[in-house]
This record gives structure tokens, C-alpha cells and sequence, in this order.
């Protein structure tokens, strides 16, 4: 079945992980560390992309189409962007 989904959000920023003893002596949310988007590395992004997408078709129990291209709208500034996935 084919329908058209509204598209996912896409955050302003990221979240580091936090190590067990930090958590043990007491959470505080405001000292998480936090990086806006445009400063986080491009390939850590990208492996947290595919790591998503990876995750996104085991919990649909779908094969993932990674070489079929794709053609979406960009939500941020609107231009058409179009993706052929390949091999890695």
C-alpha cells in the first residue's frame, strides 16, 4: 500500500550521550551536551542517518530500496533534491 506521508521532523540539534557515571551523580538536563546541526561533523551525520534508516525498515520488517532514487522536496529551503542510493 502506497500513501503519502507528512514528513518527519527534522531536529535543530543533536544530543551527545552521557556517560553511566554522570547519570549516577544526578541528571541535569540543561548540562546534556547539545550541537546545532551545521556543527556536527558531516560524516556523523550521515552514519546517524543510515542508522535511522537502517532501524525505520527493521521495525516495518520491509527490505530497504537503497537503489531505487529518490525525489523529495527539501523542507528547509524547498529546491528538489534527488538521491540515487548506492552501494557504500
Amino acid at each position: 500500500m502506497q500513501i503519502e506521508l507528512n514528513p518527519w521532523l527534522v531536529p535543530d540539534i543533536v544530543i551527545g550521550k552521557i556517560p553511566p557515571a554522570f547519570r549516577q551523580a544526578g541528571f541535569h538536563p540543561e548540562a546534556v551536551p547539545k550541537w546545532k546541526l551545521s556543527e556536527v561533523d558531516a560524516k556523523d551525520l550521515a552514519k546517524q542517518c543510515d542508522k535511522f534508516r537502517a532501524e525505520v525498515f527493521c521495525k516495518a520488517g520491509k527490505a530497504d530500496p537503497v537503489n531505487d532514487p529518490v525525489s523529495y522536496e527539501c523542507a528547509v529551503c524547498g529546491c528538489n533534491v534527488q538521491v540515487k542510493r548506492g552501494n557504500k
